[in-house]
């Protein structure tokens, strides 16, 4: 399980590569990430939380996670947004921290 940390990794592929010679043959690797195609991101923009950079080498999309498990023959099964509550909350109180 990747817990909102794969986006703190410069070697993504490689990073799944190994995870996918770990697991069984019928197993599930579990990547959850902050993506920024999501209302949040539209309303803040380059203010939004989860960019946090340096801290985050990557925010993809959703597409490009599609993307990503073509190119490593991985099978989605399931892809949804989380945490929206958290994230316009956090993003309502940094941007009011710098106001």
């Amino acid at each position: 399980m990747f817990h909102y940390s794969l986006e703190h990794m410069d070697k993504i592929e490689a990073v799944l590569a190994k995870a996918r010679e770990l697991i069984f043959e019928d197993g599930t690797m579990v990547i959850r990430i902050p993506v920024a195609d999501c209302e949040v991101f539209d309303i803040y923009r380059e203010n939004w939380v989860q960019l946090d950079a340096p801290r985050h080498q990557v925010i993809s999309s959703r597409k490009g996670i599609e993307l990503l498990a073509k190119k490593m023959v991985l099978k989605l099964f399931m892809l949804t947004m989380t945490r929206p509550v958290f994230n316009l909350l956090e993003a309502n109180y940094i941007n009011l921290a710098f106001l």
